[in-house]
Formats: structure tokens, sequence, C-alpha cells
């Protein structure tokens, strides 16, 4: 076969795979950013004991929303598009041999260059010849026998060059940044940071709700398991509910996290008044004035002298 005429107008079916086909490894980031919305949704729902319905709810509704509210606008898009250029609409006639590809139609007659082809892409219904980067021939197989396909991807692949697409480069770039401004985006959007939990837990506490207190003051830990001051509050919320010896051992894992932490060896010092152990409330003191606890130097003049 020297050469193939074919008669072809295609349909909005047509059109509207070439669209999602077209549109498709631009919306690759986005579907990665779904996708890890997603895992991190299920991770919270699982594994996380502290995690709010919005911090695992919200990624779940929009990974469901998203992609049909995409894919909605995108029918839209295309419906209008194609009923609103006639030329879409038109029959076209493509003449395919080894010198040039030739598209007529009854009032337009272009004549291609294998060399000016931008590149091609087959599918399982459609051959697409890229004009340039955003514009393209759409030339549906079901016109085509089956000998007729391999005629014309024997051309495609002997005579069209791909060019090289220069803007790759910028567009990955440019998807990396909007994959890191998402991800930023989302974390401080969908979830809680463990200094919300605490101030969460630290006004329950001055309002004496000290069970919520408690609550919240889990919650930054299991965010933070190395937010000192946080066993410092929540121990003393233990404590005005009877827990003594839970506001020791907070206190203690303060100071076995941080051994620098002043206010960690006065609270635990008072702990161990209210325990009779004198000697080491004083030895607590002791550590409190050298780290430079101001209020360590007055309990040390009043208990321990």
């Amino acid at each position: 076969m020297e050469s193939l005429s074919v008669a072809i107008q295609i349909s909005f079916k047509d059109f509207l795979n070439f669209q999602l086909i077209h549109l498709r490894k631009r919306m690759l980031p986005f579907l990665i950013i779904l996708a890890l919305m997603l895992i991190s949704s299920l991770y919270s729902f699982f594994f996380w004991d502290s995690a709010t319905i919005t911090e695992w709810m919200s990624p779940m509704i929009i990974f469901l929303i998203f992609p049909s509210a995409f894919f909605g606008l995108i029918y839209f898009n295309a419906k209008k598009s194609f009923n609103s250029d006639s030329f879409i609409r038109k029959e076209h006639v493509y003449n395919f041999s080894k010198e040039k590809l030739r598209v007529t139609t009854e009032n337009s007659d272009l004549n291609l260059d294998w060399k000016d082809i931008y590149r091609y892409f087959t599918t399982k219904h459609n051959f697409i010849v890229y004009l340039s980067p955003q514009k393209a021939l759409i030339i549906p197989k079901r016109f085509l026998q089956d000998a007729e396909q391999n005629f014309v991807l024997s051309l495609f692949q002997s005579e069209i060059k791909p060019k090289k697409d220069r803007s790759s480069l910028i567009r990955i770039g440019i998807y990396a940044i909007i994959i890191i401004v998402v991800a930023f985006s989302y974390s401080s959007i969908f979830t809680t940071s463990a200094t919300e939990y605490f101030n969460k837990g630290y006004d329950a506490e001055n309002e004496g709700k000290y069970k919520e207190a408690i609550e919240e003051f889990n919650k930054a830990l299991d965010k933070n398991p190395k937010m000192v001051q946080v066993y410092i509050h929540r121990g003393y919320s233990k404590s005005q509910l009877g827990d003594t010896l839970g506001y020791l051992n907070d206190c203690n894992k303060a100071i076995e996290i941080n051994n620098n932490y002043a206010e960690a060896y006065r609270y635990r010092a008072y702990i161990k008044y209210q325990l009779g152990d004198s000697t080491g409330m004083c030895h607590d003191l002791q550590k409190a004035k050298s780290l430079g606890d101001k209020e360590a130097i007055k309990d040390l003049e009043q208990y321990c002298n």
C-alpha cells in the first residue's frame, strides 16, 4: 500500500476521549497528591488514636469529590467546545502517503510535511497526531480496516520524528512546587499541631476541666512525644484528680527527655514533699536552682534551711 485516503467525522465521544488523554499527564501530580491524602486519611483512621474526624475525613472527602468535579468540568468544557466549533464536527478526508499528510474539508486544504508534525500518539481507539503541544488531529481507528491501521502506524513510525518537549523540565519543576505547596497546605489545614492541642489542654486546665485537659495533652504528645512542658501540665492535671504518682512519673519523663529543664525538677520537688520525701525535695530544688530557676531559690530558703 503506497497511499491511503479515508473520510473521517469524529463524534463527541472521540473528542472527549482526546481531552481526557491530553490532560491526564498534566493531572498526574494532582492524582498523586490525592492518593497521598487518601493514604494519610486511612493511616490516621486505623493507627492514630488521637486523630480527629476532621483530620481523617477531610482528605477522604476531597479524594472522592475532586475526581468527579474534575471530570465533570472536562466533560462540560468538551461539550461546549464541540458544539460551538463546526470545523471539528465536519467530515475530514485524510490522505496518507510517504510524502505528506493531507487533510481536506469542503472549504479547507491542509498539507503537512511529516517533518513538521510535532509527535503522534496511539490509543486503543484513536491515532492522535500533534501539530503542536496544544493542537492535534484525532483519527478514530474505527474508520480504518486492520491493514489500513497497520499502514498508518508504519508511516507514523518511519516518518514522524518526535520533537523534544523543551517545556518538560519546566513543567516538572512547576509540578514539584505544586506538590510541595499543597502538601504543606494540607498539613496546616487538615491537621492539628501538637502546640494547638497543648493550648487546648492548657485552657481546659485553667478552667478546671482536668479530664478534658489530659485528653488534649495526650493528643499533643501523640504528635510530639518530646514536648516536655506537656508532661508537666498533664501531670498537674492528673494530680488534681488524685493521681499524684502520675504527676511524679510525668515529671520524671520530662527530665528524661531534657535533664536541663529546671521547672521539671522544681515541680518534682513539690510532689516529693507531698510524698514525705524531704531529702529528695531539697535535692531537686537545688538542681532547679543550679539551672537558674528563681522560684527554686525561694523554696530552698523556706524548706531546706
